[in-house]
This record gives structure tokens, sequence and C-alpha cells, in this order.
């Protein structure tokens, strides 16, 4: 699929649970995963996609998140209100790395109960992480 197929109208339509995969198959390209990439989608008070974010070249050992821009963008949503949903874009196998969940922890804590789910995107798939909250001593 790609945005060619949508209706007109996807940009006015509610994300749901049951396509979020189908989401981040669209908005992760190819290229992105094969760079590596942090992908974050700011979905508005009626679950629509307010503003794709896609930081590339990101490193599969990345030491440090861009803190500075993920804290104004914490701060933005604090002012604005909605929802974030992470996405991590690499090639390998679509099983959580240390590096996959450190991400997640660095998102997670930044983002706090706005972040509503994380996913994986390789080459062949799209898969939701299991749990998407933060653990302390996984983000270290």
């Amino acid at each position: 699929m790609s945005f060619h197929d949508l209706p007109d109208s996807w940009s006015k339509t509610p994300i749901t649970e049951s396509n979020l995969c189908d989401v981040f198959d669209l908005f992760v390209s190819f290229e992105d995963r094969v760079r590596g990439s942090i992908i974050l989608l700011v979905l508005d008070e009626f679950d629509r996609i307010r503003q794709p974010i896609v930081i590339g070249d990101v490193p599969h050992d990345a030491g440090e998140p861009p803190w500075i821009f993920l804290d104004q963008l914490s701060d933005l949503m604090d002012r604005v209100g909605g929802t974030v949903l992470f996405a991590r874009g690499r090639m390998g196998p679509a099983l959580l790395s240390a590096a996959d969940l450190r991400w997640q922890q660095w998102i997670a804590e930044t983002f706090g109960d706005r972040l509503r789910g994380c996913y994986l995107a390789t080459e062949d798939e799209v898969t939701a992480y299991e749990n998407c909250g933060f653990d302390a001593d996984l983000a270290s």
C-alpha cells in the first residue's frame, strides 16, 4: 500500500489500534529502515495524525536521543494536547534488541502518559512492542 492508495479523506480519519501497524508501514519507508530511524506520529485529541516526525540516520548503538528536541516537543504537547506514537525503523529481525528497548524507554520517559504505542519497523514487518511504559531499570 502507498499513500496514493488511500482515500482523499485519510488525513481526517482517526487511526485505530487495528490499523496502527499498517499506518507505520506507510510512514516508515524502506530507506528509513535501512538507514535506521525514529518516527513519532503526533495525534490530535481525535486520534488523527497531526504531524509525522522522522529522525533519520540513527545509529544502531545510539548512546543518547536528541533530548533537546524531544523535550521541546513534549513541552509543546503539554500546551496543545494530543498523544504520540513511536516507531523505530531498522533492518534485521523483528525481535526487540537492547537498543530498541533503550529508545522505547527514552521516549516513554519523555512523553509519559501521552505515549500511546511503540512499534518496530523492519524490512519485513511492523510489530507492536509488548510493553510501552517506562521502566527505570531498562532506561539505563
